[in-house]
């Protein structure tokens, strides 16, 4: 036998509605932590993004050092062929391919060589 028949309705209404502000207190309660769970998540996610980018300038500063080098490298060589020839060079690294435009005095005449 079901003792919650035989209660009037006025103590029935009491009853649900207790029920119902104890489910609104639930739901506030389960709010609450998913606000937090979320915060955390976005933490989570700008370190991730923070850690990103961090790695992607480092890798960029190492590819664009790299293109240095082989530019650096370039130009002593061209000092080393072309001796008191050589005038002076410029290193363009932006591009995919680094190059250098060398300048040259040769017989009296300048030449501008690209080398890559």
């Amino acid at each position: 036998m079901i003792y919650l028949d035989l209660l009037p309705n006025d103590i029935m209404k009491i009853i649900n509605r207790k029920v119902e502000d104890l489910h609104i207190i639930e739901r506030r309660k389960e709010r609450k932590q998913n606000r937090k769970i979320n915060r955390l998540q976005n933490l989570i996610a700008k370190r991730r993004r923070f850690i990103y980018e961090k790695y992607v300038r480092l890798y960029r500063a190492f590819v664009k050092n790299q293109k240095w080098e082989y530019c650096c490298d370039l130009v002593a060589k061209m000092k080393k062929e072309f001796g008191r020839d050589h005038l002076f060079s410029e290193i363009f690294i932006d591009e995919d391919e680094p190059y250098i435009i060398s300048t040259i005095n040769y017989n009296n005449e300048t030449y501008k060589i690209k080398v890559s």
